[in-house]
This record gives structure tokens, sequence and C-alpha cells, in this order.
């Protein structure tokens, strides 16, 4: 099954697709009817982008899974222990968007530090970022995607900051995690080949930014 997944992603047709599939969504989104409707397809699409990722990376091991197993399991830690103390990203609640909830984090959430980081380390290291800078990199590249998700995580109830705007807490809050979790990432061992991560993250990025320039 695996394989036959890992061949369809690296079909020559498979980005076109993809980059369609993003397309209609950026329409549903846009338009009050449909709205509601692809809202609630939202977890579908980060589960789908999670599975591109990881079918697609290279010589995977047990240090893979363990890796990708802790910092789902820290970022959604800490997430838990920033909306019940505001401390950490700043005063916010996650809506219903993003599906189920654990202590008011919904359970996706761990899942997708483990995509941005993976993602964010193997598009640093395919740009030429020695080693030694990846967590910084990683970090950076993280904390860009953040700025342009926030306005249309609000406008889709993914999550909502309590004063209406985003606090610089949360970016610098960001880009420390992503720094240590990069870290933990790219010196404990081998940064693993993914030839799509690049890609759906860019894709992604390129739907959040389509989304916010036109909300």
């Amino acid at each position: 099954m695996i394989a036959h997944i890992r061949d369809l992603v690296f079909h020559k047709h498979f980005w076109v697709y993809a980059c369609i599939v993003y397309a209609v969504g950026i329409a549903g989104l846009s338009f009050s009817a449909t709205q509601p409707l692809f809202i609630r397809l939202i977890p579908l699409n980060i589960l789908l982008a999670n599975l591109i990722l990881f079918v697609s990376m290279e010589n995977t091991d047990r240090r893979f899974w363990l890796l990708a197993g802790s910092i789902a399991l820290l970022g959604f830690l800490a997430e838990v222990a920033g909306i019940h103390t505001g401390l950490i990203f700043g005063d916010y609640q996650y809506g219903s968007a993003l599906g189920p909830k654990v202590f008011g984090v919904p359970l996706l959430i761990g899942l997708n530090w483990t995509f941005m980081v993976f993602s964010s380390v193997s598009i640093a290291r395919q740009v030429g970022i020695p080693a030694g800078f990846l967590p910084f990199m990683g970090a950076v590249v993280m904390l860009n995607y953040d700025f342009w998700l926030e306005p249309a995580a609000m406008r889709f109830d993914m999550w909502q900051w309590f004063a209406g705007i985003v606090p610089p807490q949360n970016y610098l809050a960001w880009f420390l995690f992503g720094f240590a979790f990069c870290a933990l990432y790219t010196l404990t061992g081998p940064v693993y080949e993914n030839r799509s991560a690049a890609r759906i993250f860019g894709i992604q990025l390129l739907f959040f930014i389509i989304l916010r320039v036109t909300a």
C-alpha cells in the first residue's frame, strides 16, 4: 500500500492534480455558500499533506518515527500549556475547524508540528544551508509560514486570538519552538531525504498567501 502511494506521489502529473485540488479549496473557502463544507475538509487536507510527506521520506528507520512522535507530542503539549496559561504564544483558543480536541487542543496540531519541522528542514537543506545552520533556517521557514497562516486560521475558525490580533509573542514562540524542534531533528542524526517536502509545503504556503491577499 505504501509503495503504491509513493509511486502516485512521484508520478509526473501528481503535482498538477494537487495544485488543482488546492485551487478548488481556495474557491470553496472564498464563497459563503460553500465555505462551511470546505472548512469541514481542513482536517482531511492536513492528513493528506502529512501522508504525502511521510511516504516521500527516504530510508526511514526507528529514529525517524521516534523523532516524529516526539515532536508531535512536544508540540501538542506546548499548545496545551499555551492555551491554558497564555504565557507561551499569547491568549488564544482553538475553534472547531481542526477536528476533535483533547485538553482544548486539536489532535492534529501535534501532527502539524511534525509536518512543519520535517518540511522546513528539508527546504533549508535543498537550498544549500550548511548543516550547522539548519535549525535556524528551518525556524525561519516555519515563522514565515505562520505569518501567512494566521489570518486564514482566524477567518476559518481554526483558532482565535482574544484581542483579535496576533501578538508578537506568538511569532517569538513559533521561532523558538521551531528552532528547538529543528535542532532536535538535525543534531541527533542524519537528515532524511524527501523529494516532495518542498512541493507540498510550497503549495500550502501559496494557498494561505492567496487566502490572505484575497480576504
